[in-house]
């Protein structure tokens, strides 16, 4: 398939199944690292809205068959549709920028107007880092009219402005979209916003998501702090509310990380544990910087002992 802006992508499609009336549409770009989490943020928002029919559209370039497995299992089980599209060969997108703790699987997204069912005229795109509390229809319908996406809007930083030449000063977390099928078909935005990736790569900070901001500037519909209720497990940022149905975990430091400080991150186990990944257990630090960054939270945390061993292992990765 040949996608404006992106080149040719060999995709492979998978248990896709026939759409049903009156559904909720809701999309995840994952490679194998995140495909644990999504299945929680997927259980969270099955169990949270009984009542609703879900489509859920899993676009991934790598992935365990005992993830893919689970995934089946997890669908079987709630009785509510994966439809699979496997991403073989991006070209275009493994020239474009990619920061630590966020993968190229970000991308995907911008590919769902052309590999999505043509007649689908909207989609919840969700982050996999995230979990539902509530009912997600509010978002759905949300209303669109022409515009492209709606998303939480938040004040942009100084440097932000003047790095990006935002006029209106508005930025976005784009964690959380309910995105125009038809009109980022019609207007070709995903090509304009790989355009100026590749035109001012200097500009790029935080990825596509910069990019969004600008070339969709003063279209972007606003949504409800209580649809992408954001948290900061590093430095505690971020205040989860009654009304708060997405909590999304910014930042890098993330709730299934073992040195994850903040006891918010129970929100993630409680879901977690309700899903085929019942066994998983937190991640212990596995690089390098994991260890480093581990080593500096417990140290704010006058936690010793934690940084004592974590510096131990980090000794020992280096000597081995």
């Amino acid at each position: 398939m040949n996608i404006p802006g992106l080149g040719d992508i060999e995709m492979n499609l998978e248990c896709v199944t026939p759409q049903r009336h009156d559904e909720v549409h809701i999309a995840f770009t994952v490679d194998a690292k995140y495909v644990q989490h999504m299945g929680g943020a997927i259980t969270s928002i099955i169990v949270n809205n009984p009542e609703v029919n879900f489509s859920f559209y899993i676009i991934y370039d790598n992935m365990l068959e005992a993830d893919f497995n689970k995934l089946k299992k997890l669908s079987d089980i709630f009785q509510q549709p994966l439809h699979f599209y496997k991403i073989t060969n991006p070209s275009q997108i493994d020239s474009l920028k990619i920061i630590p703790h966020i993968s190229k699987a970000v991308y995907y997204r911008l590919m769902l107007p052309y590999i999505l069912p043509q007649d689908l005229e909207k989609v919840i795109y969700l982050d996999a880092d995230l979990v539902c509390c509530g009912d997600i229809r509010g978002l759905w319908h949300t209303p669109l009219g022409n515009a492209p996406v709606a998303a939480k809007l938040i004040n942009a930083y100084e440097d932000q402005v003047t790095r990006l030449g935002i006029s209106n000063g508005q930025y976005l977390n784009a964690g959380v979209l309910l995105v125009n099928l038809l009109t980022w078909r019609q207007d070709d935005i995903p090509r304009r916003i790989i355009d100026f990736m590749l035109t001012y790569p200097e500009k790029i900070v935080w990825l596509e998501q910069d990019a969004i901001a600008v070339v969709l500037e003063g279209q972007i519909i606003p949504i409800d702090d209580s649809f992408n209720t954001t948290i900061d497990c590093a430095t505690g940022d971020g205040t989860i509310k009654e009304n708060s149905v997405i909590i999304h975990f910014v930042g890098a430091c993330k709730p299934w990380q073992q040195w994850c400080p903040d006891e918010r991150k129970k929100l993630y186990w409680d879901y977690l544990k309700i899903s085929p990944w019942r066994e998983a257990t937190p991640d212990a630090p596995q690089t390098l910087v994991h260890c480093l960054y581990a080593a500096r939270l417990e140290n704010a945390r006058t936690n010793a002992v934690a940084v004592e061993e974590i510096l131990r292992n980090l000794i020992m990765r280096l000597l081995n």
